[in-house]
């Protein structure tokens, strides 16, 4: 006779198996359910989204084999791990006995754990995605150059800035560094040259101002550059127009691949336009019909009110931290 209660915990150390992602662990995984039965419509696979490509192949393996798979939200599984086990370590085989355990009790007593079924989405929908993430990191790698060369710039060349006012790393300020690397060299050009460099990049009334910067540059405070430092100030200044042009033709891409989309007269008649936020509202979204009401699709996009209340002299209200991070970016925007 089994007795609950002395084991209601040995899930916590269930046997857990592992199978690599390919062709052969795939065949050693149906094995291993074949043991238990062939029906695939008797197995509940649970699965926490990777938000990535490593799942997309096991998933994809299972769906075509016929099998019932459903979806938990990471959060859920932290909490849900957090409750457990307090502040354990993160691990895989953690994780999936907890998961494990959540199915179970979703199956046979109702608990929901904000799981839901997978939905497979459509392959210009996830290429689409794919689109708007690459271009959130590009953004950020062009933001950390700029970073990276203004704070370069306020050791050897400080005086920069009373030109340059909204940035050293500018386009126009950039020409001029490219040029003159560093005060010394700008301090012995002619005026004319520097004029004529300004002039070319554009900013016109930087280029007023030739005379000005050459006097700033002879009187400088900034350290004389390392070699090092001038290293870095080129590299930093090679990067940028790589990244600024990879995001102009990302950018491009995304207004082709939303042109004719359903999706895209709706939103672009909301206040704010821009390629990238109707693209990245579109990417999110999805297949609407997968939402079964407007409640959940609202609380899937994470735009709705968080309620506080205690007793009735605490009160507040705030947006939610649910939801998709893509959307809550360009909502908040």
């Amino acid at each position: 006779t089994f007795n609950f209660s002395s084991h209601q915990d040995s899930w916590k150390r269930a046997k857990t198996l592992h199978f690599t992602s390919d062709a052969t662990g795939f065949k050693q995984l149906r094995r291993y359910l074949d043991k238990f039965s062939t029906n695939p419509l008797d197995f509940l696979i649970l699965l926490e989204p990777t938000g990535g490509y490593y799942g997309m192949t096991l998933l994809m393996y299972l769906i075509s084999e016929g099998y019932k798979l459903l979806q938990v939200e990471n959060k859920a599984v932290k909490d849900y791990r957090e409750k457990i086990f307090g502040s354990e370590t993160k691990t895989d085989d953690t994780d999936a006995r907890l998961m494990a355990r959540m199915g179970f009790l979703h199956e046979l007593v109702g608990e929901e754990f904000s799981i839901q079924p997978v939905h497979i989405t459509h392959p210009d929908d996830a290429a689409l995605k794919v689109m708007v993430r690459d271009l959130v990191k590009l953004q950020k790698e062009i933001t950390r150059r700029l970073n990276q060369l203004q704070q370069v710039v306020a050791v050897t060349f400080p005086e920069l800035k009373a030109v340059f006012i909204s940035s050293t790393a500018s386009k126009s300020a950039r020409a001029l560094l490219e040029r003159y690397p560093s005060p010394q060299e700008l301090g012995e050009a002619k005026s004319e040259e520097v004029k004529e460099l300004l002039w070319s990049a554009h900013a016109y009334k930087h280029a007023k101002r030739a005379d000005e910067l050459i006097a700033l540059a002879k009187s400088s405070a900034g350290l004389k550059a390392m070699t090092h430092h001038q290293w870095r100030q080129g590299w930093i200044i090679k990067q940028l127009p790589i990244l600024e042009e990879a995001r102009k033709e990302l950018v491009e891409q995304l207004s082709r691949a939303i042109a004719s989309h359903p999706y895209t007269p709706i939103i672009e008649s909301l206040p704010i336009k821009s390629p990238i936020w109707t693209a990245t509202l579109i990417a999110v979204i999805g297949n609407l019909d997968r939402f079964q009401n407007y409640a959940e699709f609202k609380a899937y996009m994470g735009w709705y009110p968080k309620v506080a209340q205690s007793g009735t002299s605490v009160y507040s209200t705030g947006l939610a931290k649910h939801g998709v991070r893509l959307t809550r970016n360009v909502l908040g925007q």
